[in-house]
């Protein structure tokens, strides 16, 4: 099993490893018999069962983890308030009652497995339940501003933040370093302080690398967590255990031919067996639906002191709530059932053969679901087994489980939609009336779209409802949050592209300031940008994405053109005798400085450069903070790869790219290539006055930034230094 992956797994508040098992439990000791470097985490406010075991693993928030000894000491409280402290500033809020500490541990662990293995792992898979997925959320920021290169994948089983922590946004964001995300939130949860966060609270950062799959089950807190004696409510237990097992070997904390592990079951809360557990295949796991709602009263028993509102807006999270629980029961009848699938949901089928395929699938419907064939029948319409006409298709306003929010043009309008929509509603202080006109607007646009029955003609109705909710906002508040996100909406690529053709275009005609090799290259651009915007077999919006790549790069060829050519270039300047001209090569570069700057949701290279080395110096100040604190408890050194004479030079080269980005530069590759290179030098002068010439954690940032601008040129790397 390859080494490059770590595990971690949080427990809930008051579970501790001796004295509660559960499926984290469970997987934790899977993936550390397969050598996976792993790490379990007993919960908040957790007890040991006995004093032998507390005093191996304590209550957390009560001790330091040292990793160069795999021991956790006991501390006094002032050293635990500096450790909070720290992590305070670290992450900008404070965690919460042990959790702080926790992260500590987690920071320790990972600075412990690149000192000893030379780099970061590729991926750090995150598994967490209740409080412990929350911890996990928080951990996912930190591992992003420390470590932004490394993929975190995320599974979260109940994520609950706890009462006046669920408004943090390092709680409720998913940050861009994620991978992959899965979820299962339960509808049936009561008491009052257990409101979780779920679908649509989560602010996703990067809709088009994260693949997202959050599911809503019948039942309680924990019922997901374990089987029972009850079979009556065992169905939700046994399709988190297979999708667990699923998730694990796709992100590599166990390797693709490990056995499934046994269920865990509960007799009572110290008392567990196990049973032997199966890879459910797509028909059975749609049995196990259907049986789950056969015994839907058994999940949903208990006094409603406080109703989830998944629970109550439930239908929002299913194609057909009449039918289904959840997305992934709907997707499940969809292969299972391909031609009833397309008859009465999706428009396909229009001719004798689907029509006797379509009955072929109902009456294997009726032999085996008799009483979901019953409800369906009546959902659908169909009486003494007469088949009604195919219905229209509806568009669901989420893509399938497992995919990116963001593919195409129809759902990268929807997304951000949608998340303008719900970070106002859950996350924002601005409940106006010209505001709840807007919602409305945006809403209504995505009832039409769903309605319609193309996803070109839904695109269009989104765009429309972007355009009238933009203008309308711009008039009456538009300094307000949502002004701000439609108004980077409401320019759609096609108006992009035609504002950068008539730019060129016009600088070709009239700039007498350019050479003819660069008014050369502008009209090959021009005709560039003419055959991207014919070309229809290109969604919208990824047209957009491919022009920003094209300005990226206009700078340094210009520049390179205006260099080979000096002296006719000075001559040609020297023509020019208009005090203030309309068309000059600075204005020229400034305009398409301002073509290529990041758009929705979207990064310069600087910012992401800039990350980098703002991560160095985190880790550097986190070593020198723990070293600070805790070198009086136990013996901790610094790792050699960290220097103040470093962290004020990665201060420095991020002071540079930060101000390029402040001007429009941020994608500039000359520029970028030149703060690169000045830093480099500095580094290498450093090396020469402290004697050290063995290549540091700074040297490899640079190294990598650099990297990533060579893909990004059409030059040779020596014109590109030259330059």
């Amino acid at each position: 099993m390859p080494n490059n992956v770590v595990s971690f797994f949080f427990l809930g508040t008051a579970c501790h490893r001796s004295c509660y098992q559960d499926a984290l439990t469970h997987f934790y000791n899977k993936v550390s018999e397969e050598k996976t470097p792993a790490r379990l985490f007993d919960g908040v406010g957790s007890v040991a069962a006995n004093a032998e075991e507390g005093e191996k693993n304590p209550t957390p928030g009560l001790y330091f983890y040292n990793p160069e000894t795999d021991q956790k000491i006991l501390i006094a409280g002032k050293t635990l308030q500096k450790v909070r402290d720290l992590m305070h500033q670290m992450q900008g809020c404070l965690a919460g009652e042990g959790m702080d500490e926790l992260l500590l541990e987690a920071i320790l662990y990972i600075e412990h497995y690149i000192n000893k293995n030379g780099n970061a792992p590729e991926a750090i898979n995150l598994h967490g339940y209740s409080r412990g997925a929350d911890t996990c959320m928080r951990l996912a920021h930190l591992l992003y501003s420390m470590y932004p290169d490394v993929n975190v994948n995320m599974f979260l089983i109940e994520h609950v933040a706890g009462p006046g922590r669920s408004e943090d946004p390092s709680s409720y964001t998913i940050p861009p370093n994620v991978a992959k995300f899965e979820s299962a939130t339960m509808l049936h949860e009561y008491k009052p302080g257990f409101d979780p966060q779920d679908r649509d609270r989560y602010v996703v950062s990067n809709a088009r690398k994260t693949q997202m799959s959050t599911k809503v089950y019948p039942g309680w807190h924990g019922k997901a967590m374990y089987l029972t004696e009850d079979e009556n409510t065992n169905h939700v237990p046994r399709l988190l255990h297979d999708d667990f097992f699923r998730f694990t070997k796709e992100t590599g904390s166990l390797p693709a031919d490990a056995p499934v592990p046994n269920y865990k079951v509960m007799h009572s809360w110290t008392d567990y067996t196990e049973c032997e557990a199966k890879v459910l295949t797509d028909k059975e796991r749609f049995t196990e639906y259907v049986e789950m709602q056969k015994h839907w009263w058994f999940y949903s028993k208990g006094t409603e002191l406080n109703v989830r509102r998944v629970l109550i807006e439930h239908r929002k999270y299913v194609q057909n709530l009449e039918l289904f629980v959840n997305q992934e029961h709907w997707e499940l009848f969809e292969k299972l059932y391909p031609n009833l699938s397309d008859w009465f949901f999706n428009n396909n089928s229009q001719n004798n053969e689907n029509d006797e395929l379509v009955k072929s699938e109902l009456d294997n419907l009726k032999t085996n679901y008799p009483k979901f064939y019953h409800v369906f029948c009546k959902s659908c319409g169909i009486k003494d087994d007469k088949i009604p006409e195919p219905r229209k298709k509806l568009l669901f306003p989420y893509p399938r489980l497992g995919e990116t929010l963001v593919s195409d043009d129809f759902s990268f309008l929807q997304h951000s939609i949608l998340s303008i929509i719900n970070y106002h509603v859950h996350h924002r202080n601005e409940n106006t009336l010209e505001t709840r006109v807007v919602i409305s607007i945006l809403q209504e646009g995505l009832k039409q779209a769903k309605a319609s029955n193309s996803r070109e003609t839904a695109t269009q109705i989104l765009q429309k409802a972007i355009s009238s909710s933009s203008t309308f906002l711009s008039q009456s508040e538009p300094r307000s949050y949502m002004a701000r996100q439609l108004r980077k909406l409401s320019v759609g690529p096609e108006q992009f592209i035609d504002e950068a053709m008539t730019l060129f275009g016009e600088n070709a005609r009239y700039n007498r300031s350019l050479h003819t090799t660069q008014i050369t290259y502008l009209k090959e651009i021009y005709e560039k940008l003419k055959d991207l915007k014919k070309d229809s077999s290109i969604p919208t919006y990824e047209k957009l994405r491919q022009a920003k790549i094209i300005f990226r790069e206009m700078p340094l060829i210009l520049k390179q053109l205006k260099k080979d050519n000096y002296p006719e270039y000075q001559h040609t300047r020297s023509l020019h005798i208009l005090s203030n001209p309309p068309y000059t090569y600075k204005k020229l570069i400034s305009s398409i400085n301002r073509l290529s700057s990041p758009g929705f949701g979207e990064l310069t290279l600087a910012q992401t450069m800039a990350q980098r080395f703002s991560a160095y110096q985190k880790r550097t100040e986190f070593w020198k903070s723990v070293h600070k604190i805790l070198s009086t408890v136990c013996p901790i050194k610094i790792p050699p790869f960290f220097s103040t004479d470093s962290e004020i030079l990665a201060k420095e080269i991020q002071d540079k790219l930060d101000k390029l980005n402040k001007y429009g530069l941020g994608d500039n590759l000359t520029a970028l290539l030149n703060v690169l290179s000045d830093g480099e030098k500095k580094l290498h002068g450093l090396y020469k006055e402290t004697g050290n010439f063995i290549k540091e954690e700074l040297d490899k940032i640079i190294e990598t930034c650099r990297g990533e601008i060579w893909p990004e040129i059409d030059i040779s790397h020596a014109e590109a230094l030259r330059a």
